[in-house]
């Protein structure tokens, strides 16, 4: 009884989460930016867009939302994580993409309340995640999943924007390095010293 009650001491704002397991499937768009996000909706296959425009759709802060789904019966095992590419715009804002989550990674996604000291979870039209039952979710299928995630990707890099992907080695982005000297000369078998021509 003593650590229930310490619970609420841990909890820094009072938001209520679901748990992505079973069926549902999430699809964050951490993108906040409305032009990109537009851009994403129009290079969509209709039929895409009109489905992912059934779904509960929650936002937490800017213009950044995410969608709630069902899993397509039958659709093989589960992905537990989908990630597009990573890319920040121009003008900055950090780095921005969609990230999609199932049952095979199971994990709290905050859906009401406090998401921070300024700002609460609210959901377009006010119908959320508690007027719909699990089963009348819109069904998605892993391959509309990726379709999806790719169409991100090659809106944001269309669009100019940098991109950054995180590995165990460190942090590759889309900015131009020369860290290579300008008098660099390179031995080659079979074509002798190639020098650097910037």
């Amino acid at each position: 009884e003593g650590v229930i009650a310490g619970w609420a001491d841990q909890l820094r704002y009072g938001a209520t989460g679901v748990r992505v397991d079973g069926p549902m499937v999430v699809l964050d768009f951490d993108i906040d930016h409305e032009e990109m996000l537009d851009t994403i909706w129009d290079a969509l296959p209709d039929r895409l867009a009109r489905l992912l425009d059934s779904a509960p759709m929650r936002f937490g802060g800017g213009v950044k939302f995410a969608l709630f789904l069902r899993r397509a019966a039958g659709d093989g095992s589960a992905f537990g994580r989908m990630v597009s590419q990573g890319y920040e715009p121009p003008e900055g804002g950090g780095i921005m993409r969609v990230e999609v989550f199932d049952s095979g990674a199971p994990r709290q996604f905050g859906v009401y309340g406090p998401r921070s000291e300024d700002t609460v979870y609210r959901w377009a039209g006010g119908w959320g995640l508690a007027d719909v039952p699990l089963a009348a979710l819109p069904e998605i299928s892993v391959e509309d999943v990726k379709v999806i995630v790719d169409t991100a990707s090659r809106a944001m890099r269309a669009a100019g924007w940098s991109y950054e992907v995180r590995t165990h080695e460190g942090v590759v982005d889309g900015r131009p390095r020369w860290d290579i000297p300008v008098d660099a000369v390179f031995e080659t078998e079979g074509h002798g010293d190639v020098v650097m021509d910037r």
